[in-house]
């Protein structure tokens, strides 16, 4: 751990603890970023020492800088990173900035000058929010006016900034033009400079820097990675923001693998007699207990500690990176050609160790397929190796507040104040509505007696598709192993009383391709869409006659090719015809009208 010092500091961080709340930052959440010069990420070992940090340390955000020299041709796409979505500069041998999908983030306009260039984000983790900045300047060729102003509410500069001199923590009395302008820069804007612990290239010098303003100085570590070595040492920092108040939704999913599936049943069983069958509401809270219990016990099992991969495993590696540590933490406190030396010899045996690693690891894997080896296995196995996953999709920077807009904004369009005319016709007859459908609700009608049987409900979780659940994490497929218990407790949950559960929906805004759009997705229990979907059953078998006949969408057995079969019988030399689409026709459908409408039924 590398201890920092100050260079004339303001007194504006210090302000700013005297003023902030005793317990903002009783809970913490801590951003960890990574910055490293390598000199071509293209290269594989360069690329496998980064993929190597990714899974021991687990950084929230990676900048890297002169991502493409030497024979590396620039591109837009980055090398892939799992979990990670990647933001490109191509000025000057390009930047990379790596981001933790789960971060929320912007990236904020950036410059074309090919002296200075930086990519500039914004990131927000838990209740806080700061500025972070990937910078690197050319060679005696710095422009600190190019620099983003910093700002009050935290900012952090990172990066190869090619800047020498002993007050930015030089170890000789070296000193170019980078290093004047820029110690004068952080003089101007009194920022906060961190120390790296001595020499960041392998020629002997600090060119690679750490500068903030606005953070609580308290609250950083700065920290070296000296196994992120091409000619530039990685360097990170931490920092802790308070923890939001907001609940943030939890994506659980609850499955039940076939082999656990006996134990569960037997689980269930011995647990019936706990269950009260006559209130769906304490059924459906105790069967999702119960079920989240008996995942955490027989599955999940966190009181069993789970191999995880070769490389964060295997001995070997973990000797090799502590050495290489220490041999770089020698190198930037004395740096000569003899530590250097050292140095890259335990790097450069660290990469191959972990190539051999990967290569162990696939003849262990091949080792373990022969002919007792499952034809599910054999397909889990294939999807691993050769399955590519598609590039991760930014997440909107601010969820909720985009989901809460859509609502909005649909609630805004589908009032009927906006159809003048339709408003005071339906205005005139809203109390005769009103009452037509009270009546129709309290009529007493034979069949809304006639219980949901138990091959109603195998047929609606047979035309089940796999997606995501509600809030209760509880799946499809434990759905479907539900129904094998005796007495059936899922059939006892369908008495035609809707558990308070189930009128509740999360909204997650999922990002439409190509487009900087958002689609919002309403994720519900599947409890409640199994009992929806036995309900639209009936519906339509005492609706389809009633239906128009040139209704082609959302109907079984009926497509868009019947509508196209039927317009080509009508067609003539002298038709015309015209294909309209509604924009946004079910966001702005009005509910009184159709209201009104279902009085006709």
């Amino acid at each position: 751990m590398i201890h920092h010092q100050f260079i004339p500091v303001s007194p504006l961080p210090l302000h700013l603890v005297a003023v902030l709340p005793r317990d903002m930052f009783d809970n913490q959440v801590k951003l960890n970023i990574i910055s490293w010069n390598a000199c071509g990420i293209t290269n594989w070992a360069k690329l496998s020492a980064l993929k190597g940090i990714v899974h021991s340390h687990h950084p929230d955000v990676i900048l890297i800088q002169e991502t493409f020299v030497g024979n590396a041709q620039p591109r837009e796409e980055a090398p892939s990173l799992t979990g990670y979505v990647s933001y490109v500069h191509l000025v000057r041998h390009g930047l990379i900035t790596y981001i933790c999908t789960s971060i929320q983030h912007r990236l904020l306009p950036n410059p074309e000058d090919e002296d200075t260039k930086f990519q500039l984000f914004e990131i927000t983790v838990g209740g806080g929010t700061i500025r972070l900045c990937n910078v690197y300047a050319a060679q005696s060729r710095i422009n600190t006016a190019k620099l983003p102003a910093p700002t009050l509410r935290g900012m952090v500069y990172m990066g190869d900034f090619n800047a020498r001199h002993p007050d930015l923590g030089d170890l000789v009395d070296t000193v170019n033009r980078n290093g004047n302008l820029l110690l004068g820069y952080i003089r101007r804007n009194q920022l906060t400079r961190w120390d790296t612990g001595g020499s960041t290239h392998a020629r002997g010098g600090t060119l690679d820097h750490i500068l903030t303003c606005g953070l609580v100085p308290s609250l950083v570590n700065c920290v070296t990675f000296p196994t992120l070595f091409s000619d530039h040492i990685g360097l990170s920092i931490q920092y802790s923001l308070p923890a939001t108040h907001t609940p943030i939704h939890n994506c659980t999913c609850i499955t039940i693998p076939p082999k656990y599936q006996p134990t569960y049943i037997s689980y269930m069983t011995n647990l019936r007699p706990t269950f009260d069958l006559h209130c769906p509401e304490k059924l459906y809270s105790l069967l999702v207990s119960t079920t989240h219990a008996f995942h955490t016990q027989y599955i999940r099992k966190p009181h069993i500690r789970h191999r995880v991969g070769a490389m964060t495993l295997d001995n070997r590696i973990s000797q090799a990176e502590k050495k290489a540590m220490d041999d770089g933490l020698a190198f930037m406190r004395q740096p000569s050609p003899e530590t250097l030396h050292q140095y890259q010899l335990l790097r450069d045996y660290l990469v191959a160790l972990q190539q051999c690693v990967q290569t162990d690891s696939w003849h262990k894997l091949t080792d373990s397929i022969n002919h007792q080896t499952s034809i599910g296995s054999m397909w889990h196995l294939i999807n691993r190796i050769v399955k590519k996953k598609p590039p991760t999709s930014v997440l909107h920077h601010s969820p909720a507040q985009y989901a809460q807009d859509l609502i909005d904004e649909w609630s805004a369009q589908s009032r009927t104040i906006n159809f003048q005319l339709i408003y005071e016709t339906l205005s005139s007859q809203k109390n005769h509505r009103a009452l037509c459908l009270s009546s129709a609700l309290l009529s007493s009608d034979e069949e809304d007696d006639v219980p949901i049987t138990k091959g109603e409900l195998r047929c609606a979780l047979a035309r089940s598709k796999k997606s995501a659940p509600g809030d209760d994490g509880i799946t499809y497929a434990v759905l479907c192993t539900l129904i094998k218990i005796p007495g059936n407790p899922l059939l006892c949950l369908c008495l035609g009383y809707v558990p308070l559960a189930w009128t509740h929906s999360t909204i997650v805004p999922v990002p439409k391709p190509g487009t900087d759009k958002f689609r919002p997705i309403s994720l519900t229990s599947c409890f409640c869409k199994v009992f929806e979907r036995i309900l639209l059953s009936r519906l339509m078998f005492r609706l389809q006659d009633k239906l128009s006949s040139r209704i082609y969408g959302f109907l079984p057995q009926r497509g868009t090719h019947h509508c196209l079969m039927e317009l080509y019988t009508r067609l003539s030399p002298t038709s015309v015809v015209a294909f309209i689409d509604l924009k946004s026709a079910f966001d702005v459908a009005n509910r009184d009208i159709i209201l009104d409408q279902l009085i006709d039924f």
